[in-house]
């Protein structure tokens, strides 16, 4: 680039120089011949266009100056590659969908001109090759076929954008996933289940399996099972997703032998129609060795205290309800209340008799507990409780209470005056003991004295002189 200067001398010399558009310093220009040269890599997808501003100046002593446009605009090469924003992709197609089906849309980027921006997709690899289609232009990946959950449910599909002519390229990956349909239903393997348990079973103790198939796979083909109706107070429980049938409540199978169930199948959520399959459980309960069991959980009987031993108070019975012979044998035993081995009890007969003399002043009343024992392994104890009341009899008699009983009364005093009173206990009950009778009955001054029947108050009968008779001696019955 030049200028021209019509002066001589110093004030005919032009420099050059770029004043501005020239901020990265992409030019310069030589300041005596105006030749522009590039100084810095220039990058037509940055700054497509460059307008500069080129000054020239004479070397006067008052220099002037002259300034021109210079615009540079580069023309693109394609020097950029086709971009995905994402290494890889997620699409979701249902299974049966026809063929020739949308399946996603990629889309690469390429920041070049337009012309160097043409990209063109295709497919390069992967599981999902032979299956899928893409439109070169646009990108759409297109379904070949239609797809079966069950056989496979996940395809890879590897995109390759690139420009034409050109080695420039991008890639990605699009994982295809095919989602389920429910098309199937729950079918049990067989219409009635069979299983045995024992009366005996503890809480929660297994029963069986059921078990139902669902062709579908994943979340479609999950079975539950749930009882139906009644017999969801059947003594059972059922896992609602594992088909385990337990034991919920204690069995009797004296109440109860065979219990018939009712199953259904299903799959998650609400019930649509026949989308559900149904069946019979039949649990037979078996013998286990259950207690025996008395007729009567309390008994009560009275016994005098003057039995003699071998005395038979009561009879207790029990009843065994087990079918086997070893479970449904047992024998009578006292195994608790027994103080001083006083009763016995018959192991066949269940007769509780005494075994030695009664006193009710010492053990006024009994309780047995009696246990019916059976031959079962482990064996099973049934219990009753006998409460036995002792009767009383006479077979005590009074006694002085205090047992040395001492009067006073003053000499000369007149007859009628009173000495002591007397009094006694008994350790019977009425009417074998109290109200007792008193009675003089000896002594060597009983002349002196009288006792009352009724009362036990001894009085005088005369006045006493002590310096005659210091005492009394009597004797008294009670």
């Amino acid at each position: 680039m030049t200028a021209a200067d019509g002066d001589d001398g110093p004030n005919g010399i032009v420099r050059y120089s770029i004043s501005s558009g020239n901020e990265r310093e992409e030019f310069r220009v030589d300041p005596a011949t105006g030749a522009i040269t590039i100084h810095q890599p220039l990058d037509y997808d940055t700054v497509p266009e460059y307008r500069l501003n080129i000054t020239a100046s004479d070397l006067g002593f008052e220099p002037h100056h002259a300034t021109a446009m210079l615009t540079v605009t580069l023309t693109d090469i394609n020097d950029n590659a086709p971009v995905f924003n994402q290494t890889s992709y997620e699409a979701f197609l249902p299974e049966n969908t026809p063929p020739h089906s949308t399946v996603y849309c990629v889309q690469a980027h390429d920041i070049d001109s337009a012309k160097n921006a043409v990209i063109q997709y295709s497919i390069v690899g992967g599981s999902g090759k032979d299956v899928f289609s893409i439109e070169p232009k646009t990108g759409i990946i297109f379904s070949k076929t239609s797809f079966d959950y069950e056989e496979l449910n996940t395809y890879i599909v590897d995109i390759l954008a690139a420009n034409a002519d050109s080695p420039m390229y991008g890639s990605t990956k699009v994982v295809v996933h095919i989602t389920g349909k429910n098309e199937f239903y729950p079918r049990f393997m067989q219409p009635v289940f069979h299983f045995d348990v024992s009366e005996s079973a503890e809480v929660g103790t297994s029963v069986g399996i059921i078990q139902a198939t669902d062709q579908d796979a994943g979340d479609d083909g999950v079975v539950f099972y749930l009882f139906v109706g009644s017999s969801n107070d059947r003594g059972f429980s059922i896992g609602s997703e594992t088909g385990m049938i337990k034991v919920s409540r204690r069995l009797d199978r004296e109440t109860q032998n065979r219990v018939v169930l009712t199953v259904m199948a299903k799959n998650a959520g609400g019930i649509r129609g026949n989308d559900t399959d149904e069946a019979q459980v039949i649990v037979s309960i078996q013998d286990g060795n259950d207690p025996p069991e008395f007729q009567q959980a309390v008994y009560d009987a009275v016994i005098s205290e003057g039995a003699s031993p071998g005395t038979k108070v009561i009879i207790v019975k029990a009843v065994d309800k087990d079918v086997r012979p070893q479970n449904n044998q047992f024998s009578y035993s006292i195994i608790g209340g027994n103080q001083g081995h006083a009763f016995k009890v018959d192991p066949a007969t269940g007769d509780v008799e005494t075994t030695s003399q009664l006193d009710r002043e010492t053990v006024p009343a009994y309780t047995l507990t009696l246990g019916a024992i059976d031959t079962g392994s482990p064996p099973q104890t049934g219990t009753t409780t006998i409460r036995i009341a002792v009767q009383d009899v006479n077979d005590n008699g009074p006694l002085f209470d205090p047992p040395e009983v001492i009067g006073y009364v003053m000499e000369n005093e007149p007859p009628n005056t009173s000495v002591m009173t007397l009094s006694a206990m008994d350790p019977d009950l009425p009417p074998n003991g109290a109200p007792f009778t008193y009675r003089l009955v000896g002594g060597r001054q009983k002349d002196l004295v009288t006792v009352e029947r009724q009362s036990g108050v001894v009085k005088t009968t005369r006045s006493i002189d002590r310096e005659m008779t210091p005492q009394l001696d009597i004797l008294v019955s009670v």
